[in-house]
């Protein structure tokens, strides 16, 4: 059991005893799983969230197995938060209370702080991490160690973002970054079918990644995707930028052979590996801003909008990006359901295919749009 100690408290020796023992039953205590993964519990004050004033209550809460366990005033009821769908950031609040933070779930936002600056690190790095822990984990082939490998980088049992943690030198060698992992994954991308050239001119062993269509590419026609605009294509480096898991496996599940199929369906002339920006940045530009190749969908809009939402709803992430190529809106709300291919994506824990909705700009806010025909049939089919 690690024990985080507040830096920013006085000693024992300068606190009366009183105070001291109140101290010690609020400091947060941290674990490790047996995967050597950081677990965390203690108190935390909850702004409530249905007052009409702002009201602060003493809570316990624990981080276990990739769900943060909120225990209810009666002290026997308990709330579990899975942690996969849920975000971290900053709080702040109209009082400026100090040590505040948000967790952002699917159903509701917990107002939450710390009791000190240290503990309000140690929460949010171990909330982060657990959200990455469990992220990878809700993600299809998904290994425990690959998992491990991602997560680690966000936690150290030697300092928390300024938490002191007492752990004994074996816990110390438990949570080693593993490098390996992460290489072991990115050699994996390049064993996709056709991520050994380069996408758009053929060039060997491509390290930089057009991540909204799933495609390896070169350096030279990297730089030519940057001066496309982050509308057009977005651009990450294999070897030397980080990867989310489910990034990683957006890549994994397209690949370039899946896109050329699809941004390269009519017949299209692609210039030579030793081509000059001047001869790639015409071809780039038809193939990915005009979608000059790709082929033309022969419905209305309104059965493409359906096409793609058919796709979020059958982890088909193919057919997803070919229906977006083709011009529909990641936005796009159903007619018929009232929800938009987010919330069909979400609705399957499909990742990867809610990170290509997100590239192609949908709008993690959006609620549904029921209107009361699809009330009515929803009613009638229960």
């Amino acid at each position: 059991m690690l024990r985080v100690e507040s830096l920013d408290e006085p000693h024992d020796d300068d606190v009366p005893e009183p105070r001291r023992r109140a101290q010690r039953r609020s400091l947060a205590s941290i674990s490790l799983s047996p995967h050597g993964l950081f677990q965390i519990s203690g108190y935390l004050f909850l702004r409530s969230q249905y007052s009409l004033m702002a009201s602060w209550q003493r809570r316990w809460f624990e981080i276990r197995n990739g769900v943060l366990v909120h225990t209810l005033p009666d002290m026997r009821d308990r709330e579990s938060v899975p942690l996969h769908l849920c975000a971290v950031k900053r709080g702040a609040t109209a009082d400026a209370r100090r040590n505040v933070f948000e967790l952002i779930a699917p159903n509701r936002s917990y107002v939450l702080q710390a009791e000190s600056s240290s503990e309000l690190s140690a929460w949010k790095a171990c909330l982060k991490q657990a959200i990455e822990t469990s992220l990878y984990a809700h993600t299809p082939g998904a290994s425990c160690d690959e998992t491990r490998a991602t997560s680690q980088p966000a936690m150290s049992p030697e300092l928390i973002s300024g938490v002191a943690v007492h752990a004994t030198s074996s816990q110390r060698s438990e949570d080693a970054y593993d490098a390996a992992g992460q290489a072991q994954r990115m050699a994996r991308m390049r064993r996709v079918r056709g991520n050994t050239a380069c996408a758009d001119c053929g060039q060997v062993d491509p390290e930089w990644a057009a991540v909204s269509v799933g495609s390896l590419i070169c350096i030279e026609c990297s730089g030519v995707h940057r001066s496309l605009g982050v509308h057009v294509s977005k651009v990450r480096s294999v070897k030397l930028d980080n990867w989310e898991p489910e990034l990683s496996q957006l890549m994994l599940r397209l690949g370039n052979s899946r896109a050329t199929r699809i941004y390269e369906y009519k017949p299209c002339e692609r210039p030579s590996a030793d081509a000059p920006r001047e001869t790639r940045t015409p071809f780039a530009v038809r193939k990915y801003a005009d979608r000059e190749f790709v082929r033309d969908f022969e419905g209305t809009h309104e059965e493409l909008l359906a096409e793609l939402a058919r796709a979020c709803g059958a982890a088909d992430i193919a057919g997803a990006l070919q229906a977006l190529a083709q011009g529909a809106d990641a936005g796009a709300v159903d007619v018929g359901t009232g929800r938009t291919p987010l919330m069909a994506a979400t609705s399957m824990a499909d990742f990867a295919m809610i990170e290509l909705l997100l590239l192609w700009g949908a709008d993690i806010n959006q609620r549904a749009s029921v209107t009361a025909t699809t009330y009515a049939g929803d009613t009638a089919a229960l």
